[in-house]
């Protein structure tokens, strides 16, 4: 579990839009300013490290993955993705980010399938947390729209 101490919970507020850093690391990423995008999220992710805050740390590792896949660098964001998804290894949720960045940054459609069975692992593990996670049902019901999403995407037979 996330350390919560009082330095913890400064960072993780400041791994939001409240920090000056993030936002520019935002709209960097938006602007497909991609240098300084990762700039300021290795920063940021730099600065969760040294305060042991998983929460925000999990949440930047993210964020730069999807800044590097969108970038062109796909091994890089794989190894952030996958990062991200072992700071919390029973819930689900690094791992539907994931999927969801495989359908947009990644344009690997072929990968989603078997990290949605991984997050559908964790979800039905005796490990899961239902007090420290969203309701499962939110869980299940974003399976299935990722599935509707690579159905529709899918070549015509």
């Amino acid at each position: 579990m996330p350390c919560k101490s009082t330095a913890t919970e400064s960072y993780y507020k400041n791994a939001s839009m409240n920090n000056p850093d993030y936002r520019a690391a935002v709209f960097a990423a938006t602007a497909n300013d991609y240098a300084a995008a990762r700039v300021g999220f290795e920063k940021l992710i730099a600065q969760s490290r040294d305060a042991g805050d998983n929460e925000s740390l999990g949440f930047l590792l993210h964020n730069l993955g999807e800044v590097e896949a969108r970038a062109g660098y796909p091994d890089k964001a794989h190894q952030l993705y996958r990062e991200a998804a072992l700071l919390d290894p029973f819930s689900p949720q690094p791992l539907l980010f994931y999927a969801q960045s495989l359908i947009k940054a990644f344009a690997a459609p072929n990968l989603v399938e078997s990290v949605l069975q991984e997050a559908e692992q964790r979800l039905n593990s005796p490990a899961f947390d239902i007090q420290q996670e969203l309701p499962r049902s939110y869980y299940v019901r974003q399976f299935e729209l990722l599935r509707e999403e690579l159905r529709r995407a899918a070549p015509a037979p």
